[in-house]
């Protein structure tokens, strides 16, 4: 994928063509140049930009929207520079697959546990998957970790990225049993603005979200009662 864009250095950009001023972007986007991240000013400059907003907003943590595209000696020197500045500082991947090779300490601090969301989703989804087949799945997710990565994994199940969890099953039986599942095991449990409620997009015949209706469906009618539950299911795990 590439576009048009004008550039004032092109050792900046991952891929170009000089004569035409072309070089690769993401999803097509202009304003979204494949920057080379193994170029030292590019390093430099991000360096800098993620050291201003610790300093000037105190910022807990920074996730690298595909991280899985980005080199690993940006990442080794960012993670390198960024812990000089504030030691607990969090740095978590958006990685789809097994990741294992940017958690070895010295890039991530964890990925977001998508093959784990895809593995119990498919569980609740196929009536025809046995209890074995979700056992194996589990593990299978675990053996692609030292433990310690699996101790930290970013564990979720549901995005920005993806469908919300009501939408997906319409089933508060299957949410609160799927949210059970993501409570017990290794891992910091992530919920999505709005799964503590059990919210739903609201969605036309076409399965598109409604223009302005927002994110509200059962929100509103369950509101109270899911979120004392969910408060009640974590306590008690």
């Amino acid at each position: 994928m590439y576009s048009v864009y004008c550039y004032t250095d092109p050792a900046w950009f991952s891929a170009y063509v000089d004569s035409d001023r072309c070089f690769y972007s993401f999803a097509f986007t202009d304003a979204m140049p494949k920057l080379n991240t193994n170029n030292e000013e590019v390093i430099e400059y991000f360096c800098k930009v993620c050291e201003d907003w610790i300093r000037k907003f105190d910022i807990d943590g920074i996730r690298f929207d595909v991280g899985n595209e980005v080199s690993h000696r940006f990442l080794k020197r960012i993670r390198e520079h960024l812990k000089a500045v504030k030691p607990d500082l969090y740095l978590l991947g958006e990685i789809w697959h097994d990741a294992s090779q940017w958690l070895q300490g010295d890039e991530y601090d964890s990925v977001m546990n998508y093959p784990l969301l895809s593995g119990i989703h498919d569980f609740f989804l196929d009536k025809t998957m046995k209890k074995e087949e979700f056992e194996y799945m589990v593990n299978r997710c675990y053996t692609m970790y030292m433990q310690q990565n699996n101790d930290v994994l970013f564990n979720l199940l549901d995005s920005h990225d993806t469908e919300r969890l009501m939408n997906r099953f319409h089933d508060l039986d299957k949410f609160y049993q799927q949210l059970a599942i993501l409570f017990t095991l290794p891992g910091s449990p992530c919920i999505y603005y709005g799964t503590e409620i059990a919210m739903e997009v609201l969605l036309n015949a076409s399965n598109e979200k409604v223009k302005g209706s927002g994110e509200v469906l059962f929100a509103r009618e369950f509101d109270g009662d899911i979120l004392g539950a969910n408060g009640t299911l974590i306590r008690r795990i």
